[in-house]
C-alpha cells in the first residue's frame, strides 16, 4: 500500500502502523517476562478476526459490519476474545485497539467510492414509457462484461429524448457497488429492427390465491429437488442468473433475500416455516459448482432456509411464464424482467413482486404473513 497522509498523519500500512502506535502506548505498562508482545497479540482466530479492507472478498453488497478505516471485523456464528496469559496483555489489546480507534480517527470517514464508468455501443430495443430504462442490444464492455441484452436504468427521462427503437447508440455505463446507470447518451445511427415479438412485463395468467403447479430443480449440491418439497413453508423465489452484472437487477435480488433472511433469522418469537429458493434460468452455465460458489457469496457461509437451484427451459415454460417470466436467449444475450414470488404453505400463491423497488423489510413482513395464513 502506498504512503498516505490525512490531518498530518502518514501510514505506509494502517495496519502494521496500529501496532506501532500500540506499542508506544503500552510502553509504560508493566510487562512481566515471556508475555506476549502486542504485534503478535490474537483475537479468536477460528470464529472471527480482523483483516485490512484490501483482502477483503466483496460479497455483493452484502451488509457486514466496519470498524472505519482500514480494517473489517467479520464475525461469525460465535466471537470472542482468546484471554492473552497476563493481565498486562490484557491492557495491551486495548492499546492496540485504542491505537486502531485513532488511526481511523486520523483517517476519517471515507467518502462513498466514485461510480466507475465504462464506455460502450450498442442498438436500442426498447424504451420504457416513462423513459426510465432502455433495453439495449450492446457490444462487449472492455472489463465489465459481455456482449448481450440488459435493461439500462436512466436516471434523467430527458437523456433518451428524440431517440427510438433501432437508433445505434454510444453510451457511458456508471456502476457502483449498489447501483448501475446509463448517461452522455448519442445516437449515431440506425438499423431497422423487427417488431416487437415479447413484452418486458408480460401479464401473468396465475395471480394470488391461484395454485402454483409443481416444479423440478436441479440444487447447488446436485440434488433434485420439488417446490412441492416445502409444501407446509411459505417460500419466497427469484429469479436470476449468476453472469447478470448489474448490482440493481439480479445481484439485488439476491441481495436483499440476505437481508430479508437475517430480518426473519432475528425475530426470536417469528415463525420458522419458510424457505427461500434463488432460481437460476441459465442452466448451461449455472452448473451446482457455480451455483454453490455464487451462494457462499450472498450467505456468507449459512445456508440455513436459502437455497440456490437451477430451472431447465421446459421447467421455466410451464412454472415461470404463467408467472409473466419473460426470458430471451440470443446467442450469448440474456434479455429478462423480475419475478419475486411468495408462496403459502398450501402452495397458493400469496404475494408476487413485479420489479426490484421492493425491499427487504417488505419481503419478510409478507414472508411472516405467508408462513401464518392458514
Amino acid at each position: 500500500m502506498k504512503e498516505t497522509s490525512a490531518k498530518g498523519c502518514a501510514f505506509k500500512s494502517p495496519v502494521r502502523d496500529a501496532m506501532k502506535v500500540a506499542r508506544h502506548f503500552s510502553a509504560g505498562f508493566p510487562k512481566k517476562s515471556g508475555a506476549s508482545p502486542v504485534g503478535t497479540t490474537e483475537i479468536s482466530s477460528g470464529n472471527a478476526f480482523m483483516r485490512p479492507y484490501g483482502t477483503r472478498r466483496p460479497l455483493h453488497g452484502v451488509p457486514d459490519t466496519k470498524v472505519p478505516g482500514y480494517l473489517q471485523f467479520v464475525p461469525t456464528e460465535r466471537t470472542e476474545m482468546k484471554p492473552l496469559r497476563k493481565f498486562s496483555n490484557g491492557l495491551r489489546i486495548a492499546a492496540a485497539l485504542l491505537a486502531i480507534l485513532a488511526l481511523a480517527a486520523c483517517h476519517g470517514p471515507k467518502p462513498d467510492e466514485p461510480a466507475r464508468a465504462f464506455t460502450a455501443q450498442g442498438v436500442i430495443q426498447h424504451i420504457s414509457a416513462d423513459r426510465h430504462v432502455a433495453t439495449i442490444q450492446h457490444d462487449a464492455i472492455p472489463g465489465y462484461m459481455d456482449a448481450m441484452t440488459m435493461d439500462f436504468p436512466v436516471r434523467d427521462e430527458h437523456l433518451l429524448d428524440g431517440l427510438t427503437r433501432g437508433d445505434k447508440i454510444t453510451f457511458t455505463l456508471e456502476v457502483t457497488k449498489d447501483d448501475s446507470w446509463i448517461t452522455n447518451v448519442q445516437r449515431t445511427g440506425h438499423a431497422d429492427l423487427p417488431a416487437e415479438t415479447a413484452a418486458t412485463n408480460a401479464a401473468p395468467t396465475l395471480n394470488p390465491g391461484d395454485q402454483l403447479p409443481d416444479a423440478e430443480f436441479i440444487a447447488e449440491d446436485g440434488r433434485h429437488v420439488h417446490l412441492s418439497d416445502f409444501r407446509g413453508k411459505a417460500v419466497a423465489f427469484t429469479f436470476f442468473f449468476t453472469r447478470c452484472p448489474l448490482p440493481n437487477y439480479c445481484p439485488l435480488m439476491n441481495r436483499n433475500f440476505a437481508a430479508a433472511r437475517a430480518i426473519l433469522l432475528a425475530q426470536p418469537n417469528g415463525p420458522d416455516n419458510w424457505q427461500f429458493l434463488s432460481i437460476s434460468f441459465d442452466p448451461d452455465f449455472d452448473t451446482p459448482q457455480q451455483l454453490a460458489a455464487n451462494a457462499e457469496f450472498y450467505r456468507n457461509h449459512n445456508a440455513d432456509r436459502w437455497l440456490f437451484v437451477t430451472a431447465t427451459p421446459e421447467t421455466l415454460a410451464h412454472f415461470a411464464a404463467p408467472l409473466g417470466l419473460m426470458i430471451s436467449r440470443q446467442d450469448n444475450s440474456i434479455t429478462h424482467n423480475l419475478r419475486t414470488v411468495v408462496v403459502d404453505p398450501q402452495g397458493k400463491i400469496f404475494r408476487q413482486f413485479n420489479d426490484n423497488l421492493w425491499t427487504p423489510d417488505q419481503l419478510a413482513g409478507v414472508m411472516r404473513d405467508a408462513a401464518g395464513s392458514p
